[in-house]
């Protein structure tokens, strides 16, 4: 709602909504893109939800994106949501499952577990780890800077690369900085064609790309992984 007042839109104006929520099937939540869908008052339009883990919001957006470039709509609500349930147990079973259910969570790898990939990009890149320890502690600050200029974000706070690469190790390279918090919260964008868009503000902001990387085989393995 805060989404549509800010755009100047009314519920009328929105022709497509996507949803996104991490592990929604096994959460037993899978029904609730519709209930979003009605308690909006969006009845009138299309509904699809994306599960991709970390990435379902990005899966969502870029969805909106295509379909408006396809010239199918012109005004699309696109959004995700995520909340840790009361009788939600301690842990990480749902995500164990979401990651890699039949190889890596029997072995009890979670996401910092695959760590290992940080060693073998360094290795192909030809970095030295304590090099690549500070590029990646750079992204840590800058999600923490954007987190200070927004009022609703779960962490505001401060952070410098020293802090970073001193917090308590987790799985060998990743620290504590270098993993995501479990949050409860939400997010919503509307997107919108580039005529649609300059009839509502003067100053629109575009989305000059949007990618999603293709799987290419591991090496000495018939596994996918991303490339």
């Amino acid at each position: 709602m805060e989404a549509l007042r800010s755009a100047g839109l009314k519920n009328s104006d929105i022709q497509a909504l996507l949803t996104a929520m991490c592990s929604a099937i096994m959460r037993k939540v899978s029904r609730s893109p519709h209930l979003y869908r009605e308690n909006l008052g969006l009845g009138h339009v299309p509904v699809n939800t994306y599960d991709g883990a970390c990435a379902s919001s990005s899966v969502a957006i870029r969805d909106a994106f295509i379909w408006i470039a396809s010239g199918l709509y012109d005004i699309v609500l696109a959004g995700g949501m995520e909340g840790r349930p009361p009788w939600y147990p301690p842990g990480y079973p749902d995500l164990c499952h979401v990651y890699d259910r039949y190889y890596d969570y029997p072995s009890g790898i979670t996401f910092p577990g695959s760590s290992p990939a940080a060693h073998l990009y360094a290795k192909r890149c030809g970095l030295e780890m304590s090099r690549l320890k500070e590029q990646m502690a750079l992204i840590s600050v800058k999600a923490h800077q954007y987190g200070l200029l927004n009022p609703r974000a779960h962490l505001r706070r401060e952070l410098s690369v020293e802090k970073v690469l001193k917090s308590p190790m987790v799985c060998q390279p990743l620290q504590v900085y270098d993993c995501c918090p479990f949050s409860d919260g939400g997010a919503a964008v509307i997107l919108a064609s580039e005529e649609a868009a300059r009839k509502l503000t003067a100053k629109p902001v575009f989305i000059t790309a949007s990618v999603r990387l293709r799987p290419v085989p591991c090496p000495a393995s018939r596994r996918l992984c991303p490339g």
